[in-house]
């Protein structure tokens, strides 16, 4: 008995749920994110998922993810240095987006940015007397830190959804500081 009112419960709640799902309208896009991190620029991927209910305010979510590859070589009289990193970059917001109309509507996003770097560097060293030696160093950073963006989503087609978005932070690596800016441009699906 309790297992029958039980399924009847989730089959009502189901039929609930996807009657509602299927009043919303949803959008997905898929998009390419440049980053400034202060002089070192990342690329990457976006995604963008809006949930709309029938109201002028909707919800939008955002994850993206960025990464590069650093070297340096550097030489001086008594010691050459050489290393290399990479710097790895995620993302995940969430906030309130209105539409003005069926073309445009606006959002803004918070949520949180990570910040990895790994990096090992080998220093080749003579002293005086010829003798060569040679260190090496291995350093990781984390940190999370807040981000905010502002956007813009467009349907030229009732279907078709472009975005674009800008981004900051100020995430730490070590014991600086350093300005993020990200610029998204996405194109998805309505359905």
């Amino acid at each position: 008995m309790k297992l029958t009112v039980s399924l009847a419960a989730m089959i009502a709640a189901l039929l609930t749920y996807s009657s509602t799902l299927n009043a919303a309208e949803h959008s997905l896009s898929l998009g390419y994110t440049q980053e400034k991190l202060d002089s070192v620029k990342l690329h990457g991927a976006d995604i963008k998922y809006r949930f709309e209910w029938g109201s002028p305010w909707s919800v939008i979510s955002s994850l993206s993810f960025q990464t590069k590859e650093i070297g340096n070589i550097s030489a001086g009289q008594q010691a050459i240095t050489s290393g290399s990193g990479r710097v790895k970059m995620a993302s995940l917001m969430a906030g309130p987006a209105l539409r003005f109309n069926e073309f445009f509507s606006l959002y803004g996003l918070a949520g949180l940015n990570k910040v990895r770097l790994n990096q090992q560097w080998k220093m080749n060293r003579t002293d005086g007397n010829g003798t060569l030696t040679e260190q090496q160093f291995t350093d990781t950073f984390q940190h999370l830190s807040p981000v905010i963006s502002l956007g813009t989503q467009i349907n030229p087609l009732s279907s078709v959804v472009v975005d674009f978005s800008y981004s900051v932070a100020r995430p730490k690596v070590g014991d600086t500081r350093y300005n993020l800016n990200v610029l998204s441009l996405g194109v998805g699906v309505k359905f």
